[in-house]
């Protein structure tokens, strides 16, 4: 279990650094906040056609 923890903190580092370099570019984060709502509603009507 410990090695799963840090093998996912090695891998948000590269992450973590470029929320940092690029945390005054309002852009960016709307385009990632409107492509976080796309994924989630497409998912979401994939699911709902399942019903």
């Amino acid at each position: 279990m410990k090695n799963i923890i840090e093998t996912l903190g090695k891998w948000m580092e590269p992450v973590k650094e470029f929320m940092v370099r690029h945390q005054s570019n309002p852009i960016l984060w709307l385009a990632l906040f409107g492509l976080g709502i796309f994924v989630f509603v497409t998912v979401y009507r994939a699911l709902q056609k399942e019903k």
